[in-house]
């Protein structure tokens, strides 16, 4: 049985879809909305009127809203048609989108390895880069194999959609190699696309006791660090996961925990023999048409983070300061292992993830590339930057350690002993370190000034 609940709306989101030609109402076609929050995901689809307008119902939060159905309406879909839309206080009237009819067809069979035709809704996927406008459109291989996608001029990544193909059980069969084809207006271009066996990927992720890790998603990638996504898999309770589907060739796999509400309990990684594995130390995983390639196992580390608020010292947060986090730290040289960075926000705040559980870390802001200057401190809770008085700063599994917070000094021209002012003791400082006279006139503009 499957359970749905539904919710009474209290807003709403309206606007019109329109041709980008004529500005004339395009009916009939699907907006479909989606928003997630603490409490869980909503969704709700209207159809288009006659004139193109639509009523969405909604609930307060952020939406993400698509548009489907164009290319039988003779239109182009774009990547996005819509940004992201806050709904609080009220309704959101007047939210117009706007598609191009399409002025040239690409059409063709879509064909299994022996021949035969694959048939499946938008499994055929077209993508390009148009004016500085991405369009991304889909359309679907009647019982026959045929398909036939409108286009603009430019140039297409014509492909087949594998998630689409997975979602309609079309087992045993992967994309191949997508093809750029350019394309004038008023073309009509033949393309025929031949399915290649799939191979897939197994694997399970344990922690560093051995016991298995139930909801990790576990990413496969074409290159290295996060390039070219091709698609997922989660763990299940025994912590096995299965990448299905894909085309030969050699991926690189990423494991993480998904959580927007806290730090997740394990460190993410990237396959290797021995974790934890930087991307760009990452192993290829090789797959053949038609077989497993298995045993891809990852053993991943607790893991925990920190946050805090960065200002200067009349209490005023302060914007892009990184904050890093080390182990094995240096007090002579205030150096160590970086473990993880984040730059403040808007507000000062910042928050540190994928750290290892650990009792001994350091934290240290690095303000070199911000105006007007300021002076670097280690985390003492006392607001000053001598490196052999750092507080260790302690990391929990699945939590985050607060309030590692900085009150930063302007860094004066002449404080060489970066006490926040500058005085005579700046002067000897120098006069010490170079032993050579120093001129006054080097210290004028800022002698005297203090932030105490």
């Amino acid at each position: 049985d499957i359970d749905l609940t539904l919710y009474k709306p209290t807003r709403s989101i309206s606007g019109t879809i329109r041709d980008a030609s004529t500005l004339a109402g395009i009916g009939g076609v699907q907006i479909e909305g989606e928003c997630e929050t603490a409490d869980g995901n909503y969704e709700a689809t209207v159809l288009a009127g006659k004139d193109g307008s639509f009523t969405l119902p909604a609930l307060p939060g952020k939406w993400e809203i698509e548009v489907s159905g164009l290319h039988e309406k003779g239109y182009v879909a774009k990547g996005e048609a819509f940004s992201p839309v806050e709904v609080n206080g009220g309704n959101i009237e007047n939210l117009d989108a706007y598609f191009p009819p399409y002025t040239a067809l690409i059409h063709g069979t879509v064909k299994g390895p022996g021949g035969s035709p694959v048939t499946g809704d938008e499994i055929v996927q077209g993508q390009a880069f148009i004016n500085g406008t991405f369009y991304n459109t889909h359309v679907s291989a009647d019982s026959n194999g045929k398909y036939c996608m409108g286009v603009l001029a430019g140039t297409w990544n014509i492909g087949i959609d594998g998630e689409n193909l997975k979602y309609q059980c079309i087992l045993g069969l992967a994309s191949p190699e997508p093809v750029n084809i350019t394309v004038q207006n008023g073309d009509t271009i033949l393309h025929d696309i031949t399915l290649v066996r799939s191979g897939s990927i197994q694997g399970r992720v344990l922690d560093d006791t051995l016991n298995p890790i139930e909801g990790v998603i576990v990413s496969a990638y074409l290159g290295k660090c996060w390039d070219s996504f091709v698609t997922s898999a989660e763990t299940d309770e025994e912590g096995h996961y299965t990448i299905g589907e894909i085309s030969a060739g050699t991926y690189y796999l990423w494991a993480h925990i998904e959580n927007i509400d806290t730090c997740p309990a394990y460190r993410d990684t990237w396959y290797e023999h021995e974790p934890p594995t930087l991307c760009n130390e990452a192993s290829g995983v090789n797959v053949m048409p038609g077989h497993t390639t298995g045993n891809i196992d990852f053993n991943l580390e607790p893991a925990g983070g920190i946050s805090g608020k960065v200002t200067n010292r009349s209490g005023t947060p302060i914007t892009g300061i990184a904050i890093q986090v080390m182990s094995d730290f240096n007090t002579n040289t205030c150096e160590g292992k970086l473990l993880g960075s984040a730059n403040t926000d808007g507000n000062g705040n910042y928050r540190i993830c994928n750290i290892p559980v650990g009792d001994d870390y350091i934290v240290r802001t690095y303000a070199e590339n911000i105006a007007p200057g300021y002076i670097d401190q280690v985390f003492d809770g006392k607001n000053i930057s001598v490196c052999d008085e750092a507080t260790t700063v302690t990391v929990s599994k699945g939590a985050v350690t607060p309030n590692i917070n900085f009150s930063l000094m302007v860094r004066y021209e002449g404080d060489f002993d970066q006490d926040g002012d500058v005085d005579g003791q700046d002067l000897a400082d120098e006069a010490t370190s170079n032993g050579s006279e120093v001129p006054i006139f080097k210290f004028a503009l800022n002698f005297g000034k203090s932030q105490e």
